[in-house]
């Protein structure tokens, strides 16, 4: 009973390694990550004063050339942004 139980499972185990070990993983059939294509588009209110919109600009423009990775800024008054974000998930691209 033993001997047939520890067969069966070796069976198991050999079956599961065989099927994982077919498959292609995902990362090898991608040619180029998303977030190598597509830049990060980062919506933000407008400050109250200039100096802090300034800022941000420079903490991302430091960011983008560490990572290599392109940033869209927008900018938009509190007012705006609920109505922009409201059109964009209308849109289906949010």
């Amino acid at each position: 009973m033993n001997k047939k139980l520890l067969i069966f499972i070796f069976f198991l185990v050999s079956l599961l390694f065989v099927t994982c070990g077919k498959q292609p993983s995902k990362l090898e059939t991608q040619k180029a990550p998303l977030a190598e294509t597509t830049p990060l588009t980062i919506w933000w209110n407008r400050g109250y004063y200039l100096e802090e919109d300034e800022a941000l600009q420079k903490v991302i423009t430091e960011w983008q050339e560490k990572t290599n990775h392109k940033v869209e800024l927008l900018f938009f008054c509190e007012d705006d942004i609920l109505q922009v974000g409201i059109d964009a998930l209308a849109k289906g691209k949010p």
